[in-house]
Order: C-alpha cells, then structure tokens, then sequence
C-alpha cells in the first residue's frame, strides 16, 4: 500500500533569454503529479488528509500558485493527462474507479469501474485499483492499466486496455502468466 507522504514538490524552470535554471520548492502533500505542455500546468492529486484534499490541485509551474481545485472523490491517487491533454485521468484509493475528467467542458465524462478479484478458498471479494494509468499516444480515449490489489497477499495484479468506459477483450495476462511487459504499435494494438 503506498501511503501519503509530504512532497517536496520541485521543478526547473528554463529561462530562454539567460539560459539559467531557477529552482522553486514548494510544500504540498499529493500522492502523484504529471506536467502538461500543452497549457503549462501540473496536475496533482491530493489526498483527503490535506487542507485541499480530495482533488485535483491544477498548479502554476512558474508561481507555484493553486489556479483551481477539481474536486474528484475519496482519495486521488494518480493523474495522467491523455496524448492531446484534453482528458485527465484519476486513479481513485476511495473507490475502485478511474475518473476522466474532460479539460475542454470542465465536466467529469465517465467511470471507469475496475472489477473484484473472488479470492477462494473463502471467495472473499477484492477490488482491483488503478497501480498505473497509462495513456495511449494518438488515442485520447484510450488507456492501458495496470490493475492491482491492495492488502491481498500474494500480490494480484492484471492488464487491461480500456477505450472510454469498455475494456479490450485482448487477454494482456495476469500475474503467473509469464508476461513480464507489453508493447504497443502507433494504432493502439498490443
């Protein structure tokens, strides 16, 4: 289980006309971020035990100033921004649910329920998380993700591609499989 841990969050700045770097710390507890350089923003997600937590903090890089708030849920995870930086995704801890969020009506578009794992002998039922959200380039709807379970021992974990809210009915395998990595082709397919 990853646990929320106070951020230094620190990031250069180039500046074209002297070629110097300037270096800026600023305090925050986010459990991920990610940069877009199609509008120069950071993205963060705040976890609930932070005065602006629950959401998506939208950050300026230069200022290090909290522009908007995008309030997601119980407990962001982690963030990723799709190719063209229209759709944002957030892995949620609170729910086994990615959320995408559309940057261009300001509005959360869909809900991508990740499904339980039966666990015999007990057939106790264990939701998969979002362990890594992963945009495919040139495809802004779709994501590959790598799902997993927190608290379950030994570690369970599967794949999965997902174009908006359904999944590819490819089998990416499990772990056991003897797959240990993926590729994509510039189409998207595996």
């Amino acid at each position: 289980m990853r646990f929320c841990f106070l951020f230094i969050l620190a990031f250069l700045v180039f500046l074209p006309q002297t070629r110097a770097q300037e270096f800026r710390v600023y305090n925050m507890r986010v459990n991920d971020i990610c940069y877009s350089p199609h509008n120069d923003r950071l993205y963060a997600a705040s976890p609930g035990n932070w005065k602006e937590g629950n959401a998506v903090l939208v950050i300026n890089p230069t200022s290090g100033k909290i522009l908007y708030r995008i309030a997601c849920g119980s407990e962001p995870y982690l963030v990723r921004l799709s190719s063209d930086g229209r759709y944002l995704y957030i892995g949620m801890r609170g729910s086994p649910t990615i959320r995408r969020y559309d940057q261009a009506t300001g509005n959360f578009t869909d809900d991508i329920l990740l499904e339980e794992y039966l666990v015999p002998p007990s057939d106790n039922h264990y939701p998969y998380y979002a362990g890594g959200i992963f945009p495919i380039p040139a495809q802004p709807g779709s994501i590959l993700v790598a799902k997993i379970q927190v608290n379950v021992t030994p570690d369970n974990y599967n794949l999965a591609i997902f174009d908006d809210t359904i999944t590819r009915p490819e089998n990416l395998g499990t772990n056991g499989s003897g797959n240990d990595h993926l590729a994509l082709r510039e189409d998207g397919k595996v």
